[in-house]
């Protein structure tokens, strides 16, 4: 053979291995992806916004609160319990009918956004704030989701509060001083 002939053979199995290569690259990758939008769950973003006033202390100044989520099957549980087993142990105080839950701390006058994937088996959202005065506050507040809508996701961002858009269905979480309240937003 030729000696150019030998280099050009040589070329050619180097960018054959390099295109091998990038194939098992990606292959890896695909594998290790989530899926984007799974059929029996459904994306929520939270939009939360506090109110500049929120958990006054003793000398009324404005602290941060740790605000829970909890995606419910049913209600009762999450009604009847104190707000130191749903904190502390929300998995034993709710059992089965918890489906997921989530807590952010926010600060005074914060905007935190938070998107996540929750089982379409959640009948409820309840919502606990841990207040420093814990008998002097509304604590918590609970929403039964309507049924799907055909409408899709979108965001509102509100003064104040805490938006999830869920196909179409708008909740608003407001937190002020020492209340923390769930209202429907129909766009």
């Amino acid at each position: 053979m030729a000696k150019g002939v030998v280099n050009n053979m040589n070329v050619s199995q180097g960018v054959t291995v390099k295109v091998i290569a990038g194939f098992v690259v990606l292959l890896l990758l695909a594998g290790c992806a989530k899926s984007v939008s799974p059929d029996h769950e459904t994306l929520v973003t939270l939009q939360i916004n506090s109110s500049t006033l929120i958990n006054p202390d003793l000398n009324e100044r404005a602290s941060p609160v740790e605000v829970h989520v909890y995606f419910l099957r049913d209600d009762n549980a999450f009604l009847e319990q104190d707000y130191f087993d749903l904190v502390a142990s929300p998995e034993q105080a709710l059992r089965q009918d918890l489906l997921m839950n989530e807590s952010v701390i926010v600060v005074p006058g914060q905007a935190v956004q938070k998107r996540m994937y929750v089982d379409d088996g959640y009948a409820y959202v309840g919502v606990v704030a841990s207040f420093r005065d814990l008998e002097g506050s509304v604590w918590r507040d609970i929403k039964q989701r309507p049924a799907k809508s055909d409408g899709g996701l979108g965001s509102v961002i509100m003064p104040t509060g805490w938006l999830m858009r869920n196909k179409g269905w708008s909740l608003y979480v407001s937190l002020h001083e020492n209340e923390v309240r769930i209202s429907e937003n129909i766009k």
